[in-house]
Parts: structure tokens; C-alpha cells; sequence
């Protein structure tokens, strides 16, 4: 037997590799994450928060605008449910909506109506949009803007029948029912 004593500092194992130097993550660094992730957490709780916030007021004043107009000619509106959409741009929807004309024109129904205002025109002061009217098999189509009194625009309609909307006795007081396919403009001067 060899009873030979080997110094532990003399023996190098070059198989085994050396463990990379661990970085300490100081505690000024986890700090600052945490701040960070609060503050982003904070500003999108507000962001979402005032995305949602402004829906009830733009309903009552687009409820009201609508409402204001067609008062004069006598007719009321309601509808069973409206809402915003942030959809692909803003837009206001209502659902089974009821137009009330003066007696004797019976009440019209209009399965959806949308409307998404034009934001750019209003910076040069023009008012307009686009509203799309289904009803039935029907829809309509239209891209409005008025500038004080005076109203154009163009519409694109596939089956709809302007006497179920009530469109025939608003427009022209006339009672009756047209089916309009295609396209066409408009212009005019509302004060008239």
C-alpha cells in the first residue's frame, strides 16, 4: 500500500468549468422596476378609466342633438339601446329605435342605427359623418356634412324601403313606400 499524502492545492480538475460571476441585482434597480410597473399600471388604469368615462355624456348629447332636430318637424325618437363603439373609430349605435311622427303617420321602426362623426372637418368648421341605417333586409349607407345651413353628401342603399323608415313623410310629407338600390348625392339648404 502507497500511503502518499496529496496536497489538495497541487490537484486541478480541468473538466470541471468555473461558475460566471453572479451579478447582484443592487437594491436600487429592484426599486425602480417596481416603481416603474406601479406608475404603468396606474396610467393604464386612467387611460381605460377616461376611454370609458366620457360614454354616458356623448349619449345624452347625441341623443339630445338628434332629439332637437326632429323636434321641429313634430317627431320623437327613442331607442332600446344605444351605446359608444371605439371600434374602428368612434361611432354612436342605437338599436330599435322608434321614430313618432305627428298624427296621423303611425310610428316607424328602424332595426339599427349608427352614426361616426367626422373628427377632421370640425377643425375647419364643418359638421358631418357617417351614419348607416339597417332595417329589415335594407341598408343604407350615407357620408353627411353641413356647414351652417347648408347640407351634401352622398349614400349608397341596397333594398331599403324608405316608407318603413318613415323617410317619405319626413322628407316630402307624402305616406307611402319606396324601395332604394344604388348610389346618389345631395345638396341642399336645410333653412329652405
Amino acid at each position: 500500500m502507497n500511503d502518499t499524502l496529496l496536497d489538495s492545492t497541487s490537484i486541478t480538475d480541468s473538466s470541471v468549468p468555473e461558475a460566471p460571476p453572479v451579478a447582484e441585482v443592487s437594491r436600487a434597480t429592484r426599486i425602480l422596476k417596481t416603481v416603474g410597473w406601479v406608475c404603468f399600471g396606474v396610467f393604464c388604469l386612467m387611460l381605460f378609466t377616461l376611454l370609458k368615462l366620457p360614454e354616458d355624456r356623448i349619449k345624452a348629447y347625441v341623443q339630445g342633438s338628434i332629439a332637437a332636430m326632429l323636434a321641429s318637424k313634430g317627431i320623437t325618437v327613442t331607442a332600446e339601446r344605444g351605446y359608444v363603439s371605439f371600434g374602428w373609430g368612434l361611432s354612436y349605435v342605437m338599436k330599435d329605435v322608434t321614430l313618432n311622427f305627428p298624427p296621423p303617420t303611425p310610428p316607424s321602426k328602424v332595426e339599427k342605427i349608427s352614426f361616426s362623426p367626422s373628427i377632421l372637418p370640425m377643425i375647419f368648421g364643418r359638421q358631418g359623418g357617417t351614419l348607416w341605417l339597417y332595417n329589415g333586409d335594407g341598408h343604407l349607407s350615407a357620408s353627411v356634412s353641413m356647414k351652417g345651413t347648408m347640407l351634401s353628401g352622398t349614400f349608397k342603399a341596397k333594398e331599403m324601403d324608405l316608407g318603413k323608415i318613415g323617410v317619405l313623410p319626413l322628407a316630402a310629407g307624402i305616406r307611402g313606400s319606396a324601395i332604394l338600390s344604388g348610389e346618389g348625392s345631395f345638396d341642399g339648404d336645410q333653412a329652405i
